[in-house]
């Protein structure tokens, strides 16, 4: 019987093929302890790891998109503020073909991912505005 050489449960142990036996020596929830304090203690480093990924999944690097940012004015490519949010600046693509797009605040990018990106859909959000503008201002 295996033992977590960290906490002495007797598991579940996680899968790692570096080992003898093809499982961790730590059990699982030591081992998602550890994998959880490191991430705290590497904010950095995570976000880093993140945001490449984030770029790369949608055809991009990190000079592309701070090209791409300062190209658009540093601002966001919607409502042109300058400030990104509470969410920070987000990094706009189009969930089909994960192409990139451009950069957008906070509020934009949710705007666009509740319209399902669908510009029938904002077109008729921007008539509802419209109309009731209209109809408030007489």
């Amino acid at each position: 019987m295996k033992t977590c050489s960290k906490c002495g449960s007797d598991g579940p142990f996680p899968k790692n093929k570096g080992t003898k036996s093809g499982l961790s020596s730590w059990c699982a929830g030591c081992s998602q302890a550890n994998t959880k304090r490191w991430a705290q203690d590497n904010k950095a480093h995570v976000a880093i790891e993140s945001r490449k990924r984030k770029l790369k999944t949608y055809g991009t690097t990190p000079i592309e998109w701070e090209k791409r940012f300062v190209e658009q004015g540093k601002c966001c490519a919607i409502c042109k503020r300058t400030e990104p949010g509470y969410r920070g600046w987000a990094t706009d693509h189009d969930h089909v073909r994960l192409h990139f797009r451009g950069i957008l605040c906070s509020y934009c990018n949710l705007g666009l991912g509740n319209f399902v990106d669908s510009s029938v859909f904002l077109i008729e959000a921007a008539k509802y505005i419209e109309h009731w503008r209209r109809v408030h201002e007489g």
